[in-house]
């Protein structure tokens, strides 16, 4: 505790950690001013926007030097409620608009300190009580403007509750980067505000990539048959790229090794040691391989893993000491602001972070470095719109961005790093093979007479019914995988597929990405093209076989195309139209029909059914909130404890939830349930008022050991509790 003095917090004087909060966000400022041409970008100089972010991070906690505030910290009781970010920001306002700073950036300023504390809102939705600014005032202790070294200021409420009223712009005129000066601000000030209260005035220093290091690791792959010729031809083109640019494509076919390409071309574009270096991903078991790759290479300390299942905070002890608690808080500020050279995440990670009101404290360390979205395609086309606006505007405050794809949607466009065709026509795996209609009774015969021939195969249906009742069909002697099988026995499953066990799987999408398994034969219920390229690779994968066959066979019942309740009538639709003309396509003819499909996506619209591109550009900073990349059809997480280790864990992190609290008791809850990840079962309920048969802990409903019986099937998973039961 800081005795007599004005704090902050329990352990840091309130001028100390205004004064530091500053000096660390002019120092970000001026760091990424290297890459941002202020004026040019936003239409503001440079010093008036550094002027409004340094007088922002010197008041964003002055609110704390009230009376009331002071007791709060010191654990005393206080009466009613206790803020500081309302009078903070009235400080902000009424110090910038004295100093005669443009109205847009006096509501920038205004802005980020009144919410740095939860998400920004759109201008029209603030609302402050000028009683409560009043009674704040009475008791604000005027002695904080001397501890900064700043003259005393006068606010008189009305008045600066006007200044802000009258501060007015066209918000279709700022528009778009408006939204991004805002955010970056935004960005800076937050992560500034966290590193000063844990770090306490010590700088974070981040290693560089060495280049070195993946030209050693290249040089130890072994080169032993065409695919692994072709894999090293690859990546040397791209190595020795040396185009100009902001925007850089790589489109390949799936298994000539994106990943080390992306980062060899990320490494030569980036602009200095110190900036990041992000590979995003589309879903979390790719991100866990890839970054296993990544380690591999540079080592593990060079790599952070972004995603709500990380494991970065894996290392703590059992007791949960105070040693622990202190290191959990600095490197949970690393963690969240990025302070890595490398960081692996998801897409929702990051474009939820981008989009809306989130605080996205690393977003201010994107400036310099480079941003890789590899299996871009796999982006809901609905939401294009306004992603291919986000990702357009990077590069102009210095982000260099690598689209990197198998199936590249044309509303991407960049320099592309590669020839574009090349690599396509040296792969011909397999051949693509469309069936007629069939219904689900014809379709089961079909498969029943096509396994006669002993080749492998894998079948992907696109519900689970659908694949349990072709499993069924077949003789229960197949694999069998979906999203309602547990993590644990997905992938036990799947190292058995690996070893042969199995020559024939049945599955949903759940081995469309990310899984590396191949198979002579693939079947697949139609679905929108670029889940039926992702189906195909995994046939004749590596080029064990001259030629593998993929079977595409549009499955139907009296409703149609049942792939359409699936994933809506226009992309199934769209892909019925590019494929309606062949019967049989080679691997390398496929690149064609990809663009066909994408263009008539892009031209019959559709890729902003939300209108969030009309929300950014109007700056509606509370409508893009609302901005969710995978829509939430009511899912629910059920935890299976269904062995001796998952029941210790679980009982364990009930244990240490009780001990903690705040963000201690977060990172620590998350570090078990990472340990559990493999025992959690996502999916979607029909009524959520029949979980109450479960017990209900951090939103998952808990199946324990006694009740596994009743709810979980060794084979196919999760169990629905009815014929007509309530989970699908």
């Amino acid at each position: 505790m800081v005795m007599n003095k004005l704090l902050s917090h329990p352990d840091r004087a309130l001028a100390d950690h205004l004064k530091g909060v500053r000096s660390l966000s002019i120092d970000k400022f001026e760091r990424i001013s290297r890459y941002i041409d202020w004026e040019n970008v936003f239409g503001y100089k440079k010093e008036e926007i550094k002027k409004v972010l340094e007088i922002s991070a010197l008041f964003h906690d002055i609110g704390k030097a009230t009376k009331n505030f002071q007791k709060k910290l010191k654990g005393e009781k206080t009466s009613g409620a206790v803020h500081h970010a309302p009078l903070s920001s009235f400080f902000t306002a009424k110090i910038l608009h004295d100093l005669g700073i443009s109205p847009f950036l006096i509501y920038c300023g205004y802005s980020i300190v009144r919410f740095h504390h939860g998400r920004l809102k759109s201008p029209q939705e603030e609302f402050i009580s000028l009683e409560e600014i009043k009674k704040d005032l009475r008791v604000f202790n005027e002695g904080i403007f001397n501890e900064i070294g700043f003259s005393r200021v006068e606010i008189d409420p009305e008045n600066v509750y006007q200044i802000i009223s009258d501060v007015s712009f066209d918000a279709e005129d700022e528009g778009k980067r408006g939204y991004f000066l805002i955010k970056l601000l935004f960005s800076i000030l937050t992560s500034s505000d966290r590193e000063d209260v844990v770090f306490k005035g010590e700088r974070l220093r981040i290693e560089s990539l060495e280049l070195s290091n993946l030209e050693k690791f290249m040089e130890t792959l072994k080169i032993k048959t065409y695919l692994d010729k072709l894999r090293m031809k690859f990546h040397r083109e791209v190595a020795s790229f040396k185009g100009n640019g902001d925007i850089f494509t790589i489109s390949a076919p799936t298994g000539i090794g994106k990943t080390l390409a992306n980062i060899r071309l990320a490494l030569n574009i980036k602009s200095a040691n110190g900036s990041v270096i992000v590979y995003s991903l589309p879903l979390i078991n790719i991100i866990e391989q890839t970054a296993e790759v990544m380690k591999k290479v540079f080592g593990t300390n060079a790599v952070m893993e972004y995603h709500h299942l990380s494991d970065e905070f894996s290392q703590i002890s059992e007791e949960f000491t105070e040693e622990d608690i202190e290191r959990i808080r600095k490197y949970n500020v690393q963690y969240q602001t990025w302070y890595s050279p490398l960081v692996v995440t998801t897409f929702v990670s990051l474009l939820e972070g981008l989009i809306g009101g989130s605080k996205a404290p690393f977003f201010h360390r994107l400036p310099g470095g480079v941003l890789i979205l590899d299996e871009v395609q796999a982006i809901p086309h609905e939401k294009w719109g306004i992603v291919k606006e986000i990702i357009e505007f990077l590069p102009k405050i210095g982000v260099k961005v690598i689209i990197s794809t198998a199936t590249m949607p044309v509303l991407f466009q960049g320099i592309s790093v590669v020839k574009k065709r090349e690599y396509h026509e040296k792969l011909d795996r397999f051949a693509l093979k469309i069936e007629k209609e069939k219904t689900f009774d014809e379709f089961k015969s079909w498969v029943t007479q096509l396994l006669k021939d002993g080749k492998s195969t894998l079948i992907i249906m696109n519900t689970i019914k659908s694949a349990e009742d072709i499993w069924e069909s077949i003789g229960k002697k197949a694999c069998f995988l979906s999203s309602r099988v547990l993590p644990l026995h997905r992938s036990e499953r799947i190292r058995e597929l690996k070893k042969g066990k199995y020559k024939i799987c049945v599955s949903t999408q759940v081995v469309e990405a990310g899984v590396d398994i191949s198979f002579e034969r693939v079947v697949r219920d139609i679905a929108p093209l670029d889940s039926l390229i992702q189906a195909a690779g995994r046939c004749n994968r590596h080029f064990e076989k001259d030629k593998g066959e993929v079977y595409i066979v549009p499955v139907v019942d009296d409703k149609g195309l049942i792939s359409k309740r699936i994933y809506g009538k226009f992309l199934v639709e769209k892909t019925m139209e590019v494929i309606k003309e062949y019967r049989i396509l080679r691997e390398s003819e496929l690149k064609d029909l990809i663009e066909q499909y994408y263009s008539k996506l892009v031209k019959l619209g559709g890729t902003d059914e939300k209108n969030f591109v009309k929300a950014l550009k109007n700056m509606d900073i509370s409508y893009l909130d609302s901005f969710r990349l995978i829509e939430d059809f009511m899912n629910i997480s059920f935890l299976i404890l269904i062995d001796e280790y998952a029941n210790e864990i679980y009982s364990k992190m009930i244990e240490v939830s009780k001990k903690l609290s705040g963000i201690e008791k977060n990172i620590a809850v998350t570090s078990y349930l990472r340990k559990l990840s493999p025992y959690i079962v996502n999916t979607m309920v029909y009524e959520k008022e029949n979980l109450g048969a479960f017990e209900i802990n951090w939103g998952m409903a808990v199946i324990r050991e006694e009740n596994i019986m009743n709810w979980y099937d060794p084979i196919k998973g999760l169990k629905l509790k009815s014929d007509g039961g309530f989970i699908i």
